[in-house]
Protein backbone atom coordinates (compact mmCIF):
# COMPACT_ATOMS: atom_id res chain seq x y z
CA UNK A 1 0.00 0.00 0.00
CA UNK A 2 1.33 3.44 -0.91
CA UNK A 3 2.16 5.73 1.99
CA UNK A 4 -0.68 8.06 2.95
CA UNK A 5 1.57 11.11 2.58
CA UNK A 6 2.30 10.18 -1.01
CA UNK A 7 -1.40 9.62 -1.64
CA UNK A 8 -2.14 13.09 -0.30
CA UNK A 9 0.52 14.59 -2.53
CA UNK A 10 -0.73 12.66 -5.55
CA UNK A 11 -4.32 13.73 -4.89
CA UNK A 12 -3.36 17.38 -4.42
CA UNK A 13 -1.16 17.40 -7.52
CA UNK A 14 -3.87 15.77 -9.63
CA UNK A 15 -6.46 18.28 -8.44
CA UNK A 16 -4.13 21.20 -9.22
CA UNK A 17 -3.44 19.88 -12.73
CA UNK A 18 -7.17 19.36 -13.29
CA UNK A 19 -8.11 22.80 -11.99
CA UNK A 20 -5.49 24.47 -14.22
CA UNK A 21 -6.96 22.84 -17.32
CA UNK A 22 -9.21 25.15 -19.39
CA UNK A 23 -12.83 23.96 -19.20
CA UNK A 24 -13.13 23.90 -22.98
CA UNK A 25 -10.30 21.33 -23.33
CA UNK A 26 -12.37 18.21 -22.85
CA UNK A 27 -9.68 16.15 -24.60
CA UNK A 28 -7.17 16.94 -21.84
CA UNK A 29 -9.73 16.18 -19.14
CA UNK A 30 -10.57 12.88 -20.81
CA UNK A 31 -6.90 11.92 -20.72
CA UNK A 32 -6.61 12.89 -17.05
CA UNK A 33 -9.57 10.64 -16.25
CA UNK A 34 -7.27 7.66 -16.83
CA UNK A 35 -5.57 8.34 -13.47
CA UNK A 36 -8.61 7.98 -11.18
CA UNK A 37 -9.86 5.04 -13.22
CA UNK A 38 -6.51 3.31 -12.87
CA UNK A 39 -6.39 4.13 -9.15
CA UNK A 40 -9.84 2.60 -8.68
CA UNK A 41 -8.75 -0.61 -10.41
CA UNK A 42 -5.44 -0.86 -8.55
CA UNK A 43 -7.08 0.00 -5.22
CA UNK A 44 -9.86 -2.53 -5.90
CA UNK A 45 -12.56 0.00 -5.08
CA UNK A 46 -15.96 -1.54 -5.96
CA UNK A 47 -17.71 0.47 -8.69
CA UNK A 48 -20.93 0.63 -6.67
CA UNK A 49 -19.10 2.09 -3.68
CA UNK A 50 -17.43 4.69 -5.87
CA UNK A 51 -20.70 5.57 -7.61
CA UNK A 52 -22.60 5.83 -4.32
CA UNK A 53 -20.05 8.18 -2.78
CA UNK A 54 -19.86 10.28 -5.93
CA UNK A 55 -23.64 10.54 -5.89
CA UNK A 56 -23.44 12.20 -2.48
CA UNK A 57 -21.21 14.88 -4.02
CA UNK A 58 -23.41 15.32 -7.08
CA UNK A 59 -25.05 18.58 -5.85
CA UNK A 60 -21.63 20.28 -5.56
CA UNK A 61 -20.62 19.01 -9.00
CA UNK A 62 -23.83 20.30 -10.56
CA UNK A 63 -23.43 23.72 -8.94
CA UNK A 64 -19.91 23.99 -10.37
CA UNK A 65 -21.20 22.96 -13.81
CA UNK A 66 -24.02 25.51 -13.69
CA UNK A 67 -21.69 28.44 -12.95
CA UNK A 68 -20.55 28.99 -16.59
CA UNK A 69 -24.15 29.03 -17.76
CA UNK A 70 -24.84 31.98 -15.45
CA UNK A 71 -21.94 34.02 -16.81
CA UNK A 72 -22.31 35.96 -20.03
CA UNK A 73 -20.28 34.71 -22.97
CA UNK A 74 -19.86 31.14 -21.78
CA UNK A 75 -21.88 28.27 -23.11
CA UNK A 76 -22.50 24.56 -22.92
CA UNK A 77 -18.89 23.57 -23.67
CA UNK A 78 -17.63 25.49 -20.65
CA UNK A 79 -20.37 23.96 -18.50
CA UNK A 80 -19.40 20.45 -19.62
CA UNK A 81 -15.77 21.22 -18.90
CA UNK A 82 -16.57 22.45 -15.39
CA UNK A 83 -18.68 19.33 -14.86
CA UNK A 84 -15.76 17.13 -15.90
CA UNK A 85 -13.27 19.04 -13.73
CA UNK A 86 -15.51 18.88 -10.66
CA UNK A 87 -16.20 15.18 -11.24
CA UNK A 88 -12.48 14.40 -11.56
CA UNK A 89 -11.61 16.33 -8.42
CA UNK A 90 -14.37 14.63 -6.43
CA UNK A 91 -13.28 11.25 -7.78
CA UNK A 92 -9.74 11.84 -6.54
CA UNK A 93 -10.99 12.74 -3.05
CA UNK A 94 -13.38 9.78 -2.93
CA UNK A 95 -10.62 7.38 -3.97
CA UNK A 96 -8.28 8.84 -1.36
CA UNK A 97 -10.88 8.29 1.35
CA UNK A 98 -11.80 4.83 0.08
CA UNK A 99 -8.23 3.51 -0.05
CA UNK A 100 -6.73 5.18 3.03
CA UNK A 101 -7.68 4.38 6.64
CA UNK A 102 -8.62 7.45 8.62
CA UNK A 103 -5.85 6.89 11.18
CA UNK A 104 -3.23 6.71 8.42
CA UNK A 105 -4.64 9.86 6.83
CA UNK A 106 -4.52 11.75 10.14
CA UNK A 107 -0.96 10.56 10.79
CA UNK A 108 0.03 11.72 7.31
CA UNK A 109 -1.49 15.16 7.88
CA UNK A 110 0.30 15.48 11.20
CA UNK A 111 3.61 14.39 9.60
CA UNK A 112 3.14 17.01 6.87
CA UNK A 113 2.84 19.69 9.57
CA UNK A 114 -0.87 20.28 9.07
CA UNK A 115 -2.20 22.53 11.88
CA UNK A 116 -2.96 20.51 15.00
CA UNK A 117 -6.46 21.95 15.30
CA UNK A 118 -7.34 20.83 11.76
CA UNK A 119 -6.11 17.30 12.45
CA UNK A 120 -8.05 17.22 15.72
CA UNK A 121 -11.28 18.40 14.09
CA UNK A 122 -10.97 15.92 11.24
CA UNK A 123 -10.24 13.08 13.63
CA UNK A 124 -13.13 13.82 15.97
CA UNK A 125 -15.52 14.35 13.07
CA UNK A 126 -14.59 11.03 11.47
CA UNK A 127 -14.71 9.10 14.72
CA UNK A 128 -18.02 10.46 15.97
CA UNK A 129 -20.08 10.57 12.79
CA UNK A 130 -21.63 7.32 13.98
CA UNK A 131 -22.95 9.18 17.04
CA UNK A 132 -24.91 11.47 14.73
CA UNK A 133 -26.10 8.43 12.79
CA UNK A 134 -27.34 6.78 15.99
CA UNK A 135 -29.31 9.87 16.99
CA UNK A 136 -30.81 10.14 13.50
CA UNK A 137 -31.79 6.46 13.62
CA UNK A 138 -33.56 6.93 16.97
CA UNK A 139 -35.52 9.91 15.67
CA UNK A 140 -36.46 8.05 12.49
CA UNK A 141 -37.70 5.03 14.43
CA UNK A 142 -39.64 7.22 16.85
CA UNK A 143 -41.30 9.10 13.98
CA UNK A 144 -42.13 5.86 12.16
CA UNK A 145 -43.66 4.41 15.35
CA UNK A 146 -46.01 7.41 15.43
CA UNK A 147 -47.10 6.82 11.86
CA UNK A 148 -44.95 9.45 10.15
CA UNK A 149 -43.96 8.58 6.58
CA UNK A 150 -42.81 11.57 4.45
CA UNK A 151 -44.56 11.53 1.09
CA UNK A 152 -45.07 15.14 -0.05
CA UNK A 153 -43.78 18.69 0.45
CA UNK A 154 -46.55 19.58 2.89
CA UNK A 155 -44.71 17.47 5.45
CA UNK A 156 -41.54 19.54 5.11
CA UNK A 157 -42.30 21.34 8.37
CA UNK A 158 -42.23 18.04 10.27
CA UNK A 159 -38.94 17.12 8.64
CA UNK A 160 -37.58 20.51 9.71
CA UNK A 161 -38.71 19.87 13.29
CA UNK A 162 -36.96 16.50 13.21
CA UNK A 163 -33.78 18.13 11.92
CA UNK A 164 -33.91 20.67 14.75
CA UNK A 165 -34.44 17.92 17.31
CA UNK A 166 -31.52 16.01 15.81
CA UNK A 167 -29.29 19.07 16.18
CA UNK A 168 -30.23 19.59 19.83
CA UNK A 169 -29.82 15.93 20.71
CA UNK A 170 -26.49 15.79 18.90
CA UNK A 171 -25.20 18.79 20.85
CA UNK A 172 -26.29 17.20 24.10
CA UNK A 173 -24.65 13.90 23.14
CA UNK A 174 -21.46 15.70 22.12
CA UNK A 175 -21.30 17.40 25.52
CA UNK A 176 -21.60 14.03 27.27
CA UNK A 177 -18.89 12.58 25.02
CA UNK A 178 -16.61 15.53 25.80
CA UNK A 179 -17.19 15.13 29.54
CA UNK A 180 -16.34 11.43 29.28
CA UNK A 181 -13.16 12.20 27.30
CA UNK A 182 -12.02 14.83 29.81
CA UNK A 183 -12.66 12.42 32.67
CA UNK A 184 -10.29 9.97 30.94
CA UNK A 185 -7.50 12.50 30.60
CA UNK A 186 -8.12 13.98 27.14
CA UNK A 187 -5.77 16.97 26.68
CA UNK A 188 -6.88 18.24 23.29
CA UNK A 189 -4.69 16.02 21.12
CA UNK A 190 -5.05 12.74 19.26
CA UNK A 191 -2.72 9.82 19.85
CA UNK A 192 -1.46 8.97 16.38
CA UNK A 193 1.07 6.41 15.24
CA UNK A 194 4.29 7.96 13.90
CA UNK A 195 4.54 7.99 10.12
CA UNK A 196 7.09 5.46 8.77
CA UNK A 197 9.95 6.58 6.49
CA UNK A 198 9.01 7.09 2.87
CA UNK A 199 10.04 4.29 0.52
CA UNK A 200 12.09 5.38 -2.49
CA UNK A 201 10.22 3.21 -4.99
CA UNK A 202 6.81 4.57 -4.01
CA UNK A 203 8.10 8.15 -4.03
CA UNK A 204 9.54 7.75 -7.53
CA UNK A 205 6.32 6.13 -8.76
CA UNK A 206 4.11 8.94 -7.46
CA UNK A 207 6.49 11.58 -8.85
CA UNK A 208 6.43 9.85 -12.24
CA UNK A 209 2.62 9.75 -12.29
CA UNK A 210 2.39 13.44 -11.44
CA UNK A 211 5.03 14.27 -14.04
CA UNK A 212 3.09 12.32 -16.66
CA UNK A 213 -0.13 14.14 -15.81
CA UNK A 214 1.61 17.51 -15.97
CA UNK A 215 3.32 16.61 -19.23
CA UNK A 216 -0.01 15.60 -20.75
CA UNK A 217 -1.54 18.87 -19.60
CA UNK A 218 1.28 20.95 -21.10
CA UNK A 219 1.66 18.97 -24.33
CA UNK A 220 -2.05 18.84 -25.09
Amino acid sequence: MIDARLKLGLCLGFVLVTVSTPPARLDILAGLAVLPLGAAVIGRVPPLVLARRLLLLAPFVLVAAAAPLLRQGEGLDAALGMLAKAALGCSALVLLAATTPIDALLSALAALRCPRLVVLLLGLTARYLHVLGEEAGRLRRAAAARGFAPRHLLQARIVGDLAGALFLRSVSRAERVQAAMLARGFDGGLVLAPAPPLRLGETVLVAAVLAAALAWRIAA
